[in-house]
């Protein structure tokens, strides 16, 4: 009887666990949704087509990366991909969760509001009263899904995420996160570089053995990457672009190399995925999205009010071009990239297709040392 007990719990120890919440999420599709870019979701399908479906490119846990100079538009891309989330599915949305934590303290909730309310009502089809109630109620709703956190530190950013798996399942236990994003990895970059550098110069204890100060960032990778294992939501992480690896004249993408270290990288096309993760993994990249401004043809020295007049057209197209970014969409593993136009209207964020002006030569793996 001892030998038959003993032997029945070798065989459950051999018994892999898992929570209820592990169980879910491995029951649930793999597929995410659709970004809604035309572009991105013809990229995607192009170098993916046998994951891709009509309503999904994305595949739950992939890891976006936006990077960009200042007023490049990454905030209003993460408006767009936050709206795709939580927009009912009526209104070619995902019908989820998400969950932004606003790094840099810019996230506008009333310009994201107008935003959804203005897309919800574009693609309503009843009268126009009604319309407006419509899109206000299902607005309201969509609002419901989205969470925000501003963590001030970079502590309290990887504190946060430790404790989000908790977070959902007391206050979301039966909603999906299918997004997770934060805007900016980059917000306190010189503080944490800063700090340091102090407590590296600081001269070391005449007592104690000296330890060095902890990498915030390699924290706030794992819990975010612990996350994703467990609960696979779409991440989208948005970085400065502060020190550009190539400009040319007739060039409207600028690829930036990567002030953050550590961070995940792009796979070149021919390199080969490694046979075992390492021992603390990071979130992986799937696909680095480079935005930058589109250059703007100077108005001509000396314009007067009737040259304005005479050249009403040319004018007032350059005026719509303003505020127009460029982005170039690359994927781990991929050769191929797509290029796309953006441009931030006062009530929606229009995408546009365009012709591709990099030069062959630029790198796949964009993120430079």
């Amino acid at each position: 009887m001892g030998s038959t007990l003993h032997d029945a719990e070798a065989l459950l120890a051999d018994v892999e666990k898992e929570s209820l919440q592990q169980l879910l999420n491995a029951a649930r599709s793999s597929a995410a949704g659709i970004t809604r870019i035309p572009a991105i979701d013809a990229h995607i399908r192009s170098v993916f087509p046998e994951q891709s479906t009509p309503l999904s490119t994305l595949r739950r846990g992939d890891v976006i990366e936006i990077q960009g100079p200042s007023s490049s538009g990454k905030t209003h891309l993460l408006y767009h991909l936050i709206g795709t989330c939580v927009l009912p599915a009526k209104f070619a949305g995902w019908n989820k969760v998400a969950v932004v934590f606003d790094v840099d303290g810019t996230f506008d909730v009333r310009r994201f509001h107008h935003l959804l309310h203005s897309r919800i009502a574009a693609a309503s089809t009843s009268e126009l009263d009604q319309n407006m109630a419509d899109a206000a109620r299902v607005t309201a709703l969509a609002m419901r899904s989205l969470r925000i956190f501003r963590p001030s530190s970079s502590i309290q950013l990887a504190a946060s995420l430790a404790n989000l798996a908790a977070y959902h399942a007391g206050s979301l236990p039966s909603s999906e996160v299918a997004l997770l994003a934060v805007d900016s990895m980059s917000a306190h970059y010189w503080p944490d570089r800063f700090r340091a550098e102090e407590a590296r110069l600081q001269p070391p204890p005449a007592t104690a053995v000296s330890k060095s100060a902890p990498n915030l960032l390699h924290t706030i990778l794992v819990e975010m990457e612990r996350f994703r294992a467990s609960h696979r939501p779409v991440i989208v992480m948005t970085t400065w672009g502060l020190n550009p690896t190539y400009k040319e004249s007739n060039a409207s993408i600028v690829s930036y190399k990567q002030h953050l270290h550590p961070f995940p990288t792009l796979m070149s096309a021919n390199a080969l995925a490694p046979s075992t993760p390492g021992p603390d993994p990071y979130p992986p990249l799937t696909h680095h999205i480079t935005l930058n401004v589109a250059p703007m043809p100077p108005f001509p020295p000396g314009a007067r009010l009737s040259d304005v007049h005479e050249e009403d057209e040319r004018f007032t197209l350059m005026m719509a071009q303003r505020g127009k970014s460029i982005g170039l969409v690359r994927t781990s593993g991929k050769a191929e990239t797509a290029v796309f136009g953006m441009r931030v209207a006062p009530s929606q964020v229009i995408f546009t297709e365009e012709e591709k002006t990099i030069p062959e030569s630029l790198p796949v793996n964009i993120h430079e040392r």
